[in-house]
């Protein structure tokens, strides 16, 4: 499984990494923008990811633009919605939920902080293929 994370805090990013490592192949980025770019590379290469993980509240391209970018480059390659999303965010009311789900296409949500039993149930239900984490506890 191949999963890209992506948070403007060095410090989430480490312990997203950190409770995956060993479960799946992991790939960082520090901003939306980055996260599309490498998104767009992983398709060119041939080699795409399986979930992004995205944080929301990032400085210049934010979480939920990134989201429609990535989405937007899946329809244009015929790939539409083959790779999972997952939003995190410090924000916890329905209004950032739903417009992740619905306006971004993410396929679930966690508020910050996370803790690793979340973050892996919540990966853990994206019907990933091949995935280490089903029945993660």
């Amino acid at each position: 499984m191949k999963l890209l994370l992506v948070d403007d805090e060095p410090v989430a990013l480490r312990f997203l990494s950190g409770v995956l490592a060993g479960r799946a192949r992991t790939e960082t980025a520090p901003d939306g923008a980055s996260a599309v770019a490498a998104f767009a590379r992983a398709l060119d290469q041939g080699e795409p990811f399986d979930a992004v993980i995205l944080d929301i509240m990032m400085p210049g391209m934010d979480g939920i633009e990134a989201a429609r970018r990535i989405r937007a480059l899946e329809r244009g390659r015929g790939r539409e919605g083959a790779c999972r999303l997952l939003m995190l965010s410090c924000l916890d009311d329905a209004e950032h939920q739903i417009i992740s789900q619905y306006d971004a296409g993410a396929d679930g949500y966690l508020t910050k902080p996370v803790d690793s039993a979340d973050l892996l149930a919540a990966l853990a239900n994206l019907d990933l293929p091949e995935n280490p984490l089903d029945g993660a506890e």
